[in-house]
């Protein structure tokens, strides 16, 4: 693997720069918070005042080695891995109202005999309006981006919610829009992109409704409708492209506290295609959110997920997707934690013979050199099944880095 030598002056130019800012702030005796880095008690003694606002950056370097790096199935090819995570934080620092945001990216350079570049971006800005002290007003826009050799997706967001509470009883609109750009790009240039059929926006409009039965703990019901506009209304296998769907969740929440906390909810979704040939896809899920604080040093997260994703494989109407994780965190005193996270995806294609299963298993360790500075070490094995022929494969990564925040 190599790189120009005016690129890698540049590279290293710039995160010399970074390191020397983010340094300065590290002081010897400082203490390192326990079990998470993003402690609000920690917060007070972290970032930078500009004005009204707080500003927190990051840089993470690692560096490691992969099994797999391609991922492929037929021939896996061993290679280093050198990651560059810068990040940005800011939020107001105002007695009403809020605005805060957030940067951040991976640039990694992959090994495995391939001198090209892959990564990912990601930017949002967050506001709340405190209209009164029963009315709150939300709003939220995002932008992502994923970038690997002759391929660019693009995601870009916009949500608002409006909150009304009396009593025990709350209500919440929101809406959102989101749209789905992945450029297909034609012989690995970047610059010169097409549309791509996979590109679609979906419209959404939800309303809960929450009563809180005692201090900690509350009931919700949610319900809530889409449609699915896909840029290329017509597919090359001819079926059109679009849907509509809707869906309702009953559930109950757990506020802060209490050991714990969090949100657990049941969950029904329908999505109909435009095009009658293909079948309505549809099924009950779980939509988890749960913490617990076993103790002062370990916590343990649960999360589950159920969606209905598009697809544009001839035949197939949609697939549901249902994720679950759990993780935890332990820490090892002032300055040590451990960490693992066991997390499990599956893909069943509606309307074709297809399952995809991921399953990843990850152990992490940290140490606080002191509160600005974090070593880790991380190690995760990665496995995809699919009913698809000569398509699984397995990888191993094994990482050391270097995390610099103020």
């Amino acid at each position: 693997m190599s790189f120009p030598l005016r690129s890698t002056r540049r590279l290293i130019t710039v995160l010399a720069a970074a390191t020397s800012f983010l340094c300065s702030g590290l002081t010897a005796g400082a203490q390192a918070p326990i079990s998470e880095a993003e402690n609000e008690a920690d917060a007070a003694g972290r970032g930078i005042r500009a004005g009204s606002f707080l500003v927190f950056p990051a840089l993470e370097l690692r560096a490691g080695y992969s099994d797999n790096i391609n991922l492929s199935s037929t021939n896996p090819v061993g290679g280093k891995i050198v990651d560059v995570a810068p990040e940005l934080r800011w939020t107001s620092d105002w007695s009403r109202h809020e605005l805060s945001g957030a940067a951040s990216g991976v640039l990694s350079y992959p090994g495995g005999g391939s001198s090209a570049n892959e990564g990912s971006a990601a930017a949002s800005t967050a506001a709340r309006i405190d209209i009164s002290s029963q009315m709150t007003l939300r709003g939220n826009i995002g932008y992502e981006l994923d970038f690997e050799p002759g391929r660019r997706d693009h995601v870009y967001r916009a949500s608002s919610a409006l909150r009304y509470g009396f009593n025990r009883l709350s209500l919440e609109l929101r809406g959102g829009i989101d749209v789905f750009d992945y450029s297909a790009n034609r012989a690995g240039a970047v610059s010169v992109s097409e549309v791509s059929v996979d590109d679609y926006r979906q419209n959404s409009l939800a309303l809960r409704a929450a009563y809180e039965v005692s201090p900690l703990t509350g009931l919700f019901a949610e319900a809530g409708l889409n449609r699915r506009d896909f840029r290329q209304k017509v597919d090359a296998s001819g079926f059109g492209r679009g849907s509509h769907g809707v869906w309702g969740a009953l559930g109950i929440s757990r506020s802060n506290g209490s050991a714990l906390q969090g949100e657990l909810a049941l969950t029904y979704r329908v999505q109909r295609p435009d095009d009658a040939r293909l079948a309505q896809v549809a099924g009950l899920g779980v939509d988890a959110l749960l913490t617990w604080q076993a103790s002062a040093l370990t916590r343990l997260t649960l999360a589950a997920a159920t969606d209905i994703g598009e697809t544009t494989l001839a035949g197939a109407s949609g697939y549901r997707r249902q994720t679950a994780s759990i993780a935890l965190d332990h820490s090892l005193g002032r300055r040590a934690a451990i960490n693992g996270k066991l997390s499990y995806e599956r893909n069943d294609f509606d309307g074709v013979a297809i399952e995809e299963q991921t399953l990843e298993a990850a152990l992490g360790v940290e140490y606080f050199v002191s509160r600005a500075a974090v070593l880790t070490a991380d190690f995760s094995h990665l496995r995809f099944d699919t009913t698809q022929p000569n398509a699984d494969y397995r990888e191993n990564r094994f990482t050391l880095g270097l995390r610099l925040e103020r």
